[in-house]
């Protein structure tokens, strides 16, 4: 189980890093378009969202389990 999370954080790194870089290049690039403008905040935002969301989600939902299974243990 740990080793699944340990993936996870290994994938969600570098993909966030992608994301947030990619955002910024439309946020840049587009200028005075502002669908570009728009597209690229929001690539931003959801990077920013996701990774969070990997990287405190998991180790809540990993104790959450750790505590289930130590529970149907005793």
């Amino acid at each position: 189980m740990e080793q699944l999370f340990s993936t996870i954080e290994v994938i969600a790194n570098p993909i966030a890093v992608l994301m947030i870089a990619l955002g910024a290049f439309y946020f840049v690039i587009g200028g005075a378009n502002e669908a570009y403008r728009k597209k690229g905040k929001g690539l931003v935002v959801y990077a920013v969202v996701g990774y969070l969301l990997a990287t405190v989600a998991f180790p809540m939902l990993y104790n959450i389990v750790s505590s289930l299974m130590l529970a149907s243990l005793a």
